[in-house]
């Protein structure tokens, strides 16, 4: 790492997905400059087709293999959640990291169980904050996740990305 690690963080697949087919860099700068970013195996092999575990870790990203005891917490729970959503949850509470995500339901269930969150294009604003990516390239990776998923990342959503990006690049965040 080359700056002071702030935080840990643990990602879910659609970020992970985002960010590899926009511009896979980011999520290499957020695992140098924002702090470690760990992805569980199984959210790679059974949802991200995109990227296997060499090029995770060559993006620096770090590759869990959890525990027993969080797969039988999380087959005994009831709910919404996908079974990878709910070993998300586990590890960042049990570990403290922070869950990186664009899933509204996941989301609030952290916040609900006291878990902090990151949007998918928030990590961009502490890149550009910190002076390690540009406010045209954080625009234009937010723009090209929202075309790719448009059902999730809706125009809205990278409208008010760009405000709060030029709120940090005007020093107001």
């Amino acid at each position: 790492m080359t700056d002071e690690t702030l935080i840990a963080i643990i990602c879910d697949a659609n970020v992970l997905i985002h960010y590899f087919l926009a511009d896979r860099r980011i999520l290499k700068l957020v695992a140098r400059h924002i702090g470690p970013v760990y992805v569980p195996r199984s959210i790679l092999d059974d949802e991200v087709d995109q990227m296997d575990i060499e090029e995770a870790t060559r993006l620096g990203l770090r590759v869990l293999d959890p525990e027993d005891a969080y797969i039988i917490q999380i087959g005994s729970q009831g709910g919404p959640l996908s079974k990878h959503d709910k070993l998300l949850m586990a590890l960042a509470k049990n570990k403290g990291y922070i869950c990186w995500t664009s899933d509204s339901c996941l989301k609030k269930h952290c916040e609900e169980e006291g878990i902090s969150t990151y949007w998918g294009l928030e990590m961009m604003l502490l890149l550009c904050q910190k002076g390690h990516l540009s406010e045209s390239a954080a625009i234009r990776t937010a723009r090209k996740i929202q075309r790719l998923d448009s059902r999730y990342i809706t125009p809205e959503i990278v409208d008010q990305f760009v405000q709060k990006l030029r709120d940090v690049s005007k020093g107001r965040i």
